[in-house]
């Protein structure tokens, strides 16, 4: 099956709900990107010796905790003007932490700021990427201390803090016993807003609104908090049933701002999830069928499925859910829950600026023949349920851009990145990758590779200047890799051509060139399979 960005929910029959979301990809081909993906070549690298890594919404920021030893105190002057006795080189290595941020458009460092001398718990970037949440705790006992330190991502400067949260008002537990503290804290969809819900083991859970601008405490409830739809407004909180011998909960509805009370459903809740800004999709135990809760007029429009297997796709159509039972697409009106159409097509959607294209593989592609395989890829206009066009397939999964006409798959087998224009489905490119990882920022201007602590970065040749680690090697040939610079050693592995490499050396005459890939392993080269992006006497000779 393809995997896609959208969002989507699959019924299954115990009516158990769940959303995948991937992360969004860039508009290419013919959107505002002015760079074209099927270009692109290794611009340099840079090394981030960081741990706990966290992407900025854009993928162009990377931010991160670094461990750096602090510099000794110079040594203190006594009375008579003789330094202090004590040997500098005796005292304990002490380490402080850093939050530093990147920029991987030339792999400069931003900004870096000291932590204090707490234990660190999570880092957040709000949606928009303009703040950075950092969770602190006070150590062991006094954990139950935790902190918000809002940070201007532009700076580095701290907007707001909340100082220390007596999150739960306890006494320590008598033998300093392990108090089983658990606190997590995300932004709302709008960035304006933290939610965080924290308990002990032993003690109710609680929710707390705080907001960004000044770190206020804007309400608390003594219950784990729910899910905040897009516009930050209101929140889902599954409470106890009324009726008390339920195992299930129910939604409760509240604001935001307020914590005042909205609406409470009335059903049995198994899973749910906000189809829009007011429109919850609840799917219910016991095989009784979902329903749709408007949360503010307080009204459920039940859905009567053909089959309790299927998928759901809340943000195909406006006000329209869409539900794939494998073989027919149903279409309901979202408000009223009225079966409006069913439609004879299956697979995944695209929302392109004309048309909703449903794209489908068989599930078995892999096992068919290659020639077979040149059809596994269809695409089907929704309206008219006529096919589009057909397309060779040999990837594991789709990335699609927002507005749907250009996609990214990764070949592990010839390990590219390849990129199909989705209007036509032909192939535009291939972009040679160096690990099984990468990811596109949602302009789709950069491709980032990481490997452990080394990053490469894909982009538009023009940008080549803002890197200082840059490739002095291209190969324009099969390249044998080989451990020694002798004809007919045994080689490590064989790249194709456009290939690019960084030369660290060469013999004297310049026969063989010493080559180090992105991952920082060395070999030996013959020049005449290479083509060299930097004079031949900037790179060092061996004798």
């Amino acid at each position: 099956m393809l995997t896609f960005q959208k969002s989507c929910i699959i019924g299954i029959a115990s009516l158990f709900l769940m959303v995948l979301t991937l992360p969004v990809m860039a508009q290419g081909g013919g959107n505002s990107s002015p760079y074209d993906p099927t270009d692109f070549r290794p611009l340099g690298r840079f090394t981030i010796n960081a741990n706990e890594l966290v992407y900025s919404p854009d993928g162009y920021h990377i931010i991160g905790l670094q461990e750096v030893l602090q510099e000794p105190a110079a040594e203190d002057e006594t009375a008579e003007g003789t330094s202090d006795e004590t040997d500098s080189t005796d005292q304990e290595p002490v380490y402080v932490r850093m939050l530093t941020m990147w920029d991987i458009r030339g792999g400069k460092t931003l900004w870096s700021v000291q932590l204090p001398d707490r234990d660190w718990e999570r880092i957040e970037f709000s949606p928009d990427g303009t703040t950075i949440m950092v969770q602190t705790t006070l150590p062991y006992p006094n954990e139950e201390e935790v902190r918000l330190t809002f940070y201007d991502a532009a700076t580095g400067e701290i907007i707001s803090q909340t100082g220390n949260i007596d999150i739960i008002n306890a006494p320590i537990i008598p033998g300093d016993l392990p108090q089983g503290l658990y606190a997590e804290s995300h932004y709302t969809a709008d960035g304006e807003h933290v939610v965080i819900s924290y308990y002990r083991r032993t003690e109710a859970p609680q929710c707390g609104i705080w907001e960004v601008a000044l770190a206020n405490l804007l309400w608390e409830k003594d219950t784990l908090c729910g899910s905040v739809n897009a516009d930050g407004l209101y929140m889902l909180v599954p409470e106890p049933h009324a009726n008390t011998y339920s195992a299930y909960r129910q939604l409760a509805a509240y604001d935001m701002l307020t914590g005042e009370l909205v609406s409470v459903s009335e059903d049995e809740v198994a899973e749910y999830s906000w189809l829009d800004t007011t429109h919850v999709l609840i799917h219910r135990p016991y095989g009784d069928p979902p329903i749709v809760w408007d949360i503010l007029s307080n009204t459920r429009a039940v859905l009567e499925l053909p089959s309790p297997m299927g998928m759901f796709w809340p943000d195909v159509l406006q006000g329209q859910l869409l539900y794939d039972n494998g073989s027919t697409m149903f279409v309901w009106e979202m408000r009223t829950g009225k079966l409006l159409r069913e439609v004879n097509i299956t697979g995944q959607p695209v929302i392109q600026p004309d048309r909703v294209l449903f794209l489908q593989t068989d599930d078995n592609w892999y096992e068919l023949e290659p020639e077979d395989r040149n059809e596994a890829f269809v695409a089907t206009d929704f309206e008219t349920a006529e096919v589009v066009w057909k397309a060779r397939w040999q990837h594991d999964y789709l990335e699609v851009s927002p507005d749907g006409l250009i996609a990214a798959a990764f070949d592990g087998v010839l390990r590219t990145v390849d990129i199909f224009d989705l209007t036509t489905g032909k192939q535009l490119g291939s972009i040679p990758t160096l690990s099984d990882y990468y990811y596109l920022t949602p302009e789709w201007d950069w491709l980032v590779q990481p490997s452990y602590d080394v990053f490469v970065v894909w982009g538009p040749p023009s940008q080549v200047g803002l890197f200082e680690d840059v490739p002095s090697i291209k190969t324009v040939a099969d390249t044998e890799l080989r451990y020694e610079p002798i004809a007919g050693y045994s080689s490590a592995r064989t790249l194709p051509a456009g290939q690019y490499l960084w030369a660290v050396g060469r013999t004297g005459n310049s026969a063989w060139i010493h080559v180090e890939d992105a991952r920082g392993s060395r070999y030996w080269v013959e020049a005449d399979t290479i083509e060299l992006l930097v004079p031949i006497e900037e790179i060092p000779s061996d004798e």
